[in-house]
């Protein structure tokens, strides 16, 4: 039987349309081919511009360091204490208790005064806080242990503005938008600061104390910063010891002596947020961060730490290369 020509009318309208709507698939299929790949090129673009920005405020921040350096070099002040000397060196601490009533860690006799400055942190070890090992989570956390976090951060900028004016000019150069205030407790005062004037109560005095503060890399990620240089496990039982794991102790302090006696400044990266979640970081099989990592086998090798950033490509590579040869 022959068809119509209406039917064949009808054959030919639902061919094209058929062809038709396949074309179109086809061209969606396409179009969202290189959506994504501009998609992941554009990402790619963005962490690259966000690697550039972060390296120069590592670079400023390591700059401040070696102005404190230099300054504490020639005229002693927060550094001329030994037992400090022994375990920072004349660089900036990485721990809050240098700046609490219980010292400087590992000094001796006890009876020694050791608070710095004329100023303690509140609340420290000595008001009921204790102190765990740093583990720089972004999340999870309760107010009062955010302000316990990235303490190695906060002491270090403590120490420059509170002995080193140039270094803190130096840091002023450092955007807005990339320090941040510490976290705030119920009543909208910090949960932890500098008290200048700890013989009155332990308020904040927004005229004299000092808010902790953090500088973040351009992912809104603390920067981290290692200065431990002494760890002794032999350490004389009368010595105040940090109320760091003594792992995390020795850690650092292998990392320091494969950077020369250098503190370590790193940024985690573009998956710094992810990467330093309590469920990483806190996991058995975990060398999440910088010095778990080491720790793991005296390298940094893990590919979570394979896009941190430092403040220059020979620092990232001695601490590829893992430690020197006794």
């Amino acid at each position: 039987m022959v068809p119509n020509r209406s039917n064949r009318r009808a054959f030919q309208l639902q061919a094209t349309r058929a062809f038709t709507i396949l074309e179109l698939l086809v061209v969606m299929a396409i179009i969202g081919v290189l959506a994504a790949t501009l998609l992941v090129a554009g990402n790619a673009m963005i962490n690259t511009a966000k690697t550039r920005s972060t390296r120069g405020i590592l670079i400023i921040v390591r700059d401040a360091i070696e102005e404190f350096h230099e300054e504490q070099t020639a005229n002693p002040t927060l550094t001329r204490h030994p037992a400090y000397q022994a375990r920072y060196g004349v660089y900036p601490p990485d721990e809050l208790e240098v700046f609490t009533g219980d010292g400087i860690p590992y000094a001796n006799p006890p009876t020694e005064t050791r608070a710095v400055g004329g100023a303690v942190v509140v609340p420290g070890p000595d008001n009921g806080v204790t102190y765990g090992n740093m583990l720089f989570y972004t999340d999870g956390l309760t107010t009062q242990e955010a302000a316990e976090e990235h303490r190695d951060l906060a002491a270090m900028l403590l120490a420059i503005d509170m002995f080193s004016e140039s270094a803190g000019m130096m840091l002023d150069c450092i955007s807005s938008s990339h320090r941040v205030l510490g976290p705030l407790d119920a009543t909208g005062n910090p949960a932890q600061f500098l008290n200048r004037n700890p013989d009155e109560n332990e308020t904040f005095d927004p005229m004299g104390d000092g808010q902790i503060q953090y500088i973040v890399d351009d992912w809104g990620v603390p920067i981290a910063y290692f200065a431990q240089r002494d760890f002794d496990p032999d350490a004389p039982s009368g010595a105040t010891l940090s109320t760091n794991h003594p792992s995390w102790n020795e850690a650092s302090t292998e990392m320091i002596r494969a950077n020369m006696g250098q503190p370590i400044l790193c940024s985690y990266g573009p998956d710094g947020q992810e990467q330093l979640k309590r469920v990483i970081v806190t996991a058995a099989d975990s060398t999440a961060t910088l010095v778990q990592d080491w720790a793991d086998d005296q390298r940094i090798n893990d590919p979570l730490n394979e896009d941190n950033v430092y403040p220059d490509q020979l620092l990232k590579e001695r601490l590829r290369g893992g430690a020197p040869s006794p």
